[in-house]
Order: structure tokens, then C-alpha cells, then sequence
């Protein structure tokens, strides 16, 4: 439905549309038309009733590891215990072992950070199923 009912152009023809796929769909105002001294064309404004989600912020951990000093880590591993000669270690002792000593290193080198964002930039959650799918073409 088009909801502009008046000329929007100073020759006098309706060239700003309003359009809505109902009559009642999200319009809460009427729309009004007003005359700009710096355009041939009229401003339309309305207020619309819009049911929008705000984003929930999603927490992220990560390690800077671009930043990291790569032969300050390597320096620290190889002092680690994980190159002690140890002959009675199991596998899986040691594979605990490797957790536990590159955990350690990468605390030092690249502690864990948390920062909360915004899921997802440019969500158009907002959108008709059917508009999310126009843009994707």
C-alpha cells in the first residue's frame, strides 16, 4: 500500500513513496509531507512501529598470538620441562605434560584476553526472511 497521498514534488506530482505491504503494517503516524527551501523534492517523514532485537553481546577469549615474541616462546619451551629426559614417562603423562607446559609459556607470552562484541556487525535480523534473500543475490 502507498501511504503518500499528496504531491511530493514541486511541479506537483508524487514522486516520494511511502510503501508498505499493509495498511496497518509499521506505520504508527501518517506520514507528513513538508516543502525544503534547498530541494525540488518534498521531505517525507512518518514514525514506524519497528519489534527490533538488540544485539546480545557474545564473549570471546583469545590469545594475542601476533603479538607474541616468537623466539622469547621458543627460548621459555625449550627450557621447559618438556625436555627433561625422563624415561619412565608415559604417553599420556606426557601429553598432559605438553598441555600443561605450553599453557604455562603461552601465559606468559600471550595471556588469555576476554572482550565482549556485538553478534554479528552487520545482522539484518530486522529484515523479512524474504529481503535477507533478495540481498543475497
Amino acid at each position: 500500500m502507498q501511504h503518500v497521498a499528496v504531491p511530493t514534488h514541486i511541479s506537483g506530482h508524487t514522486l516520494d513513496l511511502l510503501v508498505t505491504t499493509d495498511e496497518d503494517s509499521i506505520l504508527s503516524s501518517r506520514p507528513s509531507v513538508k516543502s525544503l527551501c534547498f530541494s525540488d523534492h518534498h521531505l517525507v517523514s512518518c514514525q514506524l512501529r519497528l519489534n527490533r532485537d538488540l544485539p546480545v553481546p557474545v564473549t570471546y577469549t583469545y590469545r594475542p598470538l601476533r603479538r607474541m615474541d616468537m623466539e622469547s616462546f621458543r627460548r621459555d619451551l625449550f627450557a621447559s620441562s618438556l625436555f627433561l629426559d625422563d624415561e619412565n614417562i608415559t604417553a599420556d603423562d606426557y601429553a598432559d605434560l605438553i598441555d600443561a607446559e605450553v599453557t604455562r609459556v603461552l601465559d606468559i607470552h600471550a595471556p588469555l584476553r576476554t572482550i565482549k562484541k556485538r553478534q554479528g556487525k552487520h545482522d539484518c535480523h530486522w529484515l523479512l526472511a524474504e529481503a535477507r534473500a533478495a540481498k543475497r543475490k
